[in-house]
């Protein structure tokens, strides 16, 4: 595959992220040992609302949210400028959703938020979490944690197959199964695959290259046209690198 069918290939995944205006809300796995998930309480009148200011207005909003349980959740208002910019501003809430607070924003000048176009936020306690964003960089995943809840965000050193040095590499938001196993899926710019998993709670991230069903921990993964299926405890999840890009439990 050229480097100009590559380019417009991300080009299309990011505007799916950034070229429209949705709500959604992201059910994934609470890290408990049931390993169920808890679902997201109803919107409230009391949700936080995207701030529009002056000339510089973005072209696009949407909203994410993730929920730890039915109390601690996460929500996310993303606004979209073109040329990769999308900036953001998080808010925690402790209470269901009844209020929300914000802990993070993106216009701050000391912002520690990610930049470029964002594929997912996850979290797998109160204080450990992880949003996924893309921009046309190659050789690198855009993988970013927070050890304190939100409040601040630094990029995760993930060592790159050096056959994958110069591509774009998409990356989705990262599943954990449990507090410690965790799979994290990219997608590069060619037919090869590259996935990532973790054992430690996700402080070290593994490469597997070119393998369309594998195995780590307890867990067993598979590849086939464009969907990937991890299997944990009976428990089935799985992503769509053509659809909607978020994991899903069967």
């Amino acid at each position: 595959m050229n480097r100009k069918r590559a380019f417009l290939m991300l080009m299309a995944a990011l505007s799916l992220l950034s070229g429209c205006t949705f709500d959604r809300v992201v059910r994934q796995v609470s890290p408990s040992s049931s390993g169920l998930s808890s679902p997201a309480p109803p919107e409230t009148a009391d949700s936080p609302s995207p701030a529009v200011s002056g000339a510089d207005q973005p072209v696009n909003q949407r909203e994410e949210s993730f929920f730890l349980n039915d109390q601690v959740g996460w929500k996310s208002l993303y606004e979209g400028y073109g040329m990769f910019r999308e900036d953001m501003t998080l808010y925690q809430t402790r209470d269901g959703g009844q209020t929300w607070s914000e802990i993070a924003k993106s216009a701050d000048k000391q912002s520690f938020l990610p930049e470029g176009v964002k594929s997912g936020m996850v979290f797998t306690s109160e204080t450990k979490g992880w949003i996924t964003t893309n921009a046309p960089w190659q050789g690198t995943v855009g993988l970013y944690a927070t050890q304190d809840g939100g409040t601040t965000w630094s990029k995760q050193a993930i060592a790159v197959p050096d056959s994958f040095q110069d591509a774009l590499l998409f990356v989705y938001p990262p599943l954990f199964v449990t507090p410690k196993d965790g799979f994290l899926v990219t997608r590069p710019d060619s037919t090869r695959s590259l996935v990532f998993v973790t054992e430690d709670g996700g402080d070290h991230w593994k490469a597997i290259v070119d393998q369309p069903k594998g195995s780590f921990a307890r867990c067993s993964w598979s590849l086939a046209e464009g969907v990937y299926a991890v299997q944990h405890d009976n428990q089935t999840w799985t992503l769509n690198t053509g659809g909607s890009g978020t994991w899903s439990q069967d």
